[in-house]
């Protein structure tokens, strides 16, 4: 079984049965070094495996300590995995990871099907100030427009990250069509946000339209305000909640096969315990038997 690790996300109740992700909500401190040394361990030593999930665009200090942690506890088997996804949707992604766990076998396919899984996770927000937005990058035009008191702006990643400024008489951002999800029906859609954003926008933009009823409302995460530029921010996402349907579709057509180097099931070219790419590596060779000397005649 593989545990998730979240690094620089927030946790949250997702999902009706919400699985254990060990949290650190904003980046690792020293102080926090000897404790998840510690439950590092204590998972390892169940015969596990841990991916520690951090946010790409703020992957410091936490990657080096995450590596310093890894050094400390001698195992490969705890994988780390950049997220390029804003801070709710990759506190969802982790949800979402350690709830397919108990289904997928082999920790290397879940690693390699993380990627997979961001691409069924639909963000969205809200906002006024584009000043400290830098990803997706605001235009010139759209920057001078956020200086009028009324302006406020979508952001979506579908088909691609883009932000769309919102009118009066279309408050909406671009949705895929529910055929999209590959065969994965997104049902489930969470909401963070601070008392200044107006909430009802979630529920007219991307509930309506997606047939979503039912909204998870947390609070915002330590570092949601260092992705966006502003506190004042509605940050929300949509997701499928069929766990047993999605650990499936990730596990379609992979075939996990142990590394030649480390002998760890994997999927991805190259294996995320050894670092090794498999299309070089040399496989393991038994020492040769010791030449006998043939008897004489």
């Amino acid at each position: 079984m593989t545990r998730i690790l979240a690094v620089g996300f927030a946790g949250g109740e997702f999902l009706p049965d919400s699985c254990a992700v060990h949290v650190y909500p904003e980046t690792l401190q020293r102080e926090d070094l000897e404790g998840l040394v510690e439950v590092v361990t204590a998972d390892l030593g169940e015969d596990r495996a841990v991916v520690a999930v951090y946010p790409s665009w703020w992957s410091e200090p936490a990657l080096r300590r995450l590596q310093t942690v890894r050094a400390a506890v001698d195992s490969n088997r705890l994988l780390l995995y950049a997220s390029p996804l804003p801070p709710l949707a990759g506190s969802v992604l982790c949800a979402l990871a350690a709830a397919v766990a108990p289904h997928i076998g082999a920790p290397g396919l879940l690693h390699a099907g993380l990627p997979l899984l961001e691409r069924q996770l639909l963000p969205v927000a809200r906002l006024r100030k584009l000043g400290g937005l830098r990803q997706p990058a605001p235009s010139v035009w759209q920057h001078l427009l956020s200086w009028w008191p009324t302006t406020s702006f979508g952001v979506s990643w579908w088909p691609r990250p883009a932000i769309h400024r919102l009118k009066k008489a279309d408050a909406s951002v671009p949705l895929p069509p529910r055929a999209a999800w590959s065969g994965v029906p997104v049902d489930r859609l969470a909401l963070a946000a601070d008392d200044r954003a107006r909430t009802e926008w979630v529920a007219a933009a991307v509930g309506r339209p997606l047939d979503i009823e039912e909204v998870q409302r947390v609070a915002p995460g330590p570092l949601a305000s260092r992705f966006w530029g502003t506190a004042a921010v509605l940050e929300a996402v949509a997701y499928p909640g069929d766990v047993p349907l999605l650990a499936s579709w990730l596990a379609e057509g992979h075939l996990a096969l142990p590394c030649p180097w480390c002998g760890e099931r994997v999927v991805s070219s190259e294996c995320p315990f050894c670092h090794m790419d498999r299309a070089t590596a040399i496989p393991a060779v038994r020492p040769a038997e010791p030449l006998r000397a043939e008897a004489s005649s």
